[in-house]
């Protein structure tokens, strides 16, 4: 996924870091005790992944729909993608 660094180095390099993400267009992992916690993307790449969710996401409301108009059975969000955690 690219390179790893601690969140003290992300500290120290900050602008470096932002450089080879937005030029560079590097994916960098932002670790704290060892532990992946964020990654930073370029803006081109979360555009595509938006993108791509809400062609999955369309794609999964006409299977959907086609079920129910097959079988008259609907299922509720929480039946289908469990409860929400806030």
């Amino acid at each position: 996924m690219g390179k790893s660094v601690s969140m003290s180095e992300a500290r120290l390099q900050w602008a470096d870091i932002l450089g080879r993400v937005q030029y560079g267009h590097e994916r960098v992992t932002i670790e704290k005790h060892g532990k992946p916690v964020a990654v930073l993307v370029p803006v081109e790449d979360v555009a595509w992944m938006d993108e791509m969710e809400d062609k999955a996401l369309g794609e999964m409301a006409e299977e959907a729909m086609e079920e129910y108009r097959r079988t008259g059975i609907s299922y509720s969000m929480e039946e289908v993608f469990g409860p929400r955690d806030k």
